[in-house]
């Protein structure tokens, strides 16, 4: 069977999976609250009307998107309510279609060092931690791993500002700024700046997110990165949909476009998937199952040819390290 059918069959496969949840009752889709949740806010003896709505609308933005962040293990949830510690491994199998097979296996963990201040960690991440590599493909070739210490310079309910210095070596400050505008759309600013060996520059981000109930989340990202090694300024576009299934499974559907300024405008990748994502066996164990289309450029003057890529995921968790 070519890569192309198996690619459809898959999707197709993927949404008859989620059609068993339209029968449930908004009941059914709950929270879990078996642990004590970073959105929560401690309840003050004098809280008057004021307090409560705000710690009320705070719990209703963050609860959703922090559901979807931690079961997708995506970059954001460290990033807004700083976990203790967290370790991933991450085992990708990767079928591309001609039948060229890749292995990638990753680690990524954020750990609070014994005796240390709690503002300081050590970092372990993959060179494209902070490259939207959820939804646009990157060369696995090319994904490495960095070792470094964050120190927390400042943070406030609504931003933080860190400072990470990785043994590449490389100097990365980061400040980070969230903001409700209604009670079920928030958005997130980033920015960094860098400065290593053979690189220096900035990357900045806005993710809008719209929370339409405990099931249905939209993501929609942008990212402009200005750097010595790039050839004008790169931009990438994301939205993405989260839906959750169960308490045990859930399913993203992800577009995604890359665009390079120099030598001129022009689309670098395009791509589509659908990712549906497990948890099994043990709370610590998740699956995932990626179809995807990319059509990828190098050069203005490449033609885009269509590449069908398949990939199956096995990642461990382990949450909540003490240090």
């Amino acid at each position: 069977m070519s890569s192309q059918p198996c690619c459809r069959v898959v999707l197709f496969l993927l949404l008859v999976l989620s059609q068993p949840i339209k029968a449930e009752t908004p009941a059914q889709q709950t929270m879990p609250v078996a642990e004590k949740s970073a959105c929560d806010e401690k309840v003050t003896d004098n809280e008057d009307w004021i307090d409560f709505t705000h710690r009320y609308l705070n719990e209703s933005l963050c609860l959703p998107a922090e559901w979807v962040d931690s079961f997708f293990s995506t970059e954001r949830l460290d990033e807004e309510v700083k976990p203790g510690s967290y370790v991933r491994w991450i085992n990708d199998f990767v079928q591309t279609e001609g039948g060229e097979f890749n292995y990638v296996t990753i680690v990524r963990a954020n750990l609070r060092l014994p005796k240390a201040s709690h503002r300081l960690k050590l970092v372990i991440e993959g060179e494209q931690e902070d490259s939207l590599n959820d939804v646009i493909s990157v060369n696995e070739d090319e994904v490495k791993t960095n070792v470094g210490l964050l120190y927390e310079l400042f943070q406030s309910p609504r931003s933080n500002l860190g400072l990470k210095l990785n043994l590449s070596p490389e100097l990365v400050l980061r400040y980070r700024y969230s903001y409700p505008f209604t009670n079920s759309v928030i958005s997130r600013f980033t920015q960094d700046f860098f400065k290593s060996d053979d690189d220096a520059g900035s990357e900045s981000r806005l993710d809008l997110e719209k929370r339409f109930n405990q099931a249905l989340l939209l993501r929609w990202t942008n990212s402009y990165a200005d750097t010595d090694l790039l050839d004008g300024i790169e931009r990438i576009s994301s939205l993405v949909l989260y839906q959750r299934l169960t308490e045990s499974s859930a399913l993203s559907y992800e577009a995604a476009v890359s665009t390079l300024s120099l030598p001129e405008y022009y689309h670098t990748n395009e791509r589509l998937a659908i990712r549906y994502r497990r948890n099994f066996y043990r709370k610590w164990l998740f699956y995932e199952l990626v179809p995807e289309l990319s059509w990828p450029k190098l050069l203005p003057s490449d033609p885009r040819q269509q590449i069908n890529i398949f990939t199956f995921r096995l990642e461990i968790k382990f949450n909540s390290i003490s240090g």
